[in-house]
């Protein structure tokens, strides 16, 4: 990014746009919304997960 970050994207169908702008980007490839969103949610809980463990030692 201009601001020297690296970026990430959670996309669906494929991947539109937005998937080429990014560092890292997850792509669910079908165009039924209830899958990419559980999987999205999916994701995104394991980042809380790991922000967690980094910050605080763990969750319980």
């Amino acid at each position: 990014g201009k601001l020297g970050m690296k970026t990430a994207a959670l996309t669906g169908g494929e991947g539109g746009r937005l998937l080429a702008m990014v560092d890292f980007g997850l792509n669910v490839p079908t165009s039924f919304t209830p899958h990419i969103q559980e999987t999205h949610l999916w994701v995104e809980h394991i980042i809380c997960q790991l922000v967690d463990e980094k910050m605080f030692g763990g969750a319980e």
